[in-house]
């Protein structure tokens, strides 16, 4: 027996039959998996333009608020959450700083003109700073809206995490807001710029109990608006979120 019998021995030189089907078969396949994959890719949702600079950590300096969150508004009104590594707010260091001029130095997370900083481990993370407060502008729960759009844990959306939203992040975002990460509500507009509140409840304190429930899902959210530095805040209640067939 030999390869001119069109059966294949491995020691023998393969058949000119099965170079024929393998020339013409090996491009086919090979362009029709390049294909499949140029499909999935374009099909894939867009993991959003989040930055998470990891590299070094940059220092801000400004007047820190400890309620509702942890937040540094730099002297030229930037507003910057602040949050610990991991699944982890800042909160208890805040608090044994407590409010007023302080810097703080962590590496930086940025989306859609939002900020945040996740602070280095040690004391020179959050410390307290020489000079004056600049003023902070806080506006208090005003006119009652409604809005539609996602419940977001905002250290993942900002770019720890990416896309960092949708149902498939559901379940680490739940994890990030029960940990202290301050949630936000990104709200779907038509073609302007995104818009980012930070959720409150009624007394202007925190709201990750009240929307651990419906983080990552289609909503309506009515409550006060407000600001906070150059953040939109959002002041809600029990009951103020619907669940939306999107």
């Amino acid at each position: 027996m030999s390869g001119r019998d069109g059966f294949y021995v491995g020691y023998l030189p393969t058949p000119r039959r099965h170079l024929l089907f393998l020339w013409i078969a090996a491009p086919l396949v090979a362009g029709a998996l390049g294909a499949l994959a140029g499909f999935f890719s374009a099909s894939q949702r867009d993991p959003g333009a989040g930055v998470w600079d990891t590299g070094s950590p940059i220092a801000v300096e400004g007047t820190l608020l400890v309620e509702p969150y942890p937040i540094l508004i730099d002297d030229h009104g930037a507003t910057h959450l602040l949050v610990e590594i991991g699944k982890h707010g800042a909160q208890e260091r805040a608090e044994g700083i407590g409010a007023g001029r302080a810097r703080a130095l962590g590496y930086p997370l940025e989306r859609e003109g939002r900020r945040m900083l996740e602070l280095v481990e040690g004391g020179e993370g959050l410390e307290r700073a020489a000079g004056a407060d600049h003023p902070v502008r806080i506006e208090p729960a005003g006119e009652q809206v409604t809005l539609r759009g996602e419940i977001l844990d905002s250290k993942c959306y900002l770019g720890a995490m990416k896309p960092g939203d949708g149902k498939g992040h559901k379940a680490c975002a739940t994890l990030c807001v029960t940990g202290g990460i301050p949630p936000l509500l990104r709200v779907w507009t038509e073609g302007g710029a995104p818009r980012h509140l930070l959720l409150l409840d009624s007394r202007g304190a925190s709201a990750r109990q009240l929307v651990l429930d419906w983080i990552g899902e289609p909503v309506s959210v009515t409550g006060g608006a407000g600001r906070v530095g150059d953040l939109e805040t959002l002041s809600i209640d029990a009951g103020a979120i619907e669940r939306l067939g999107r």
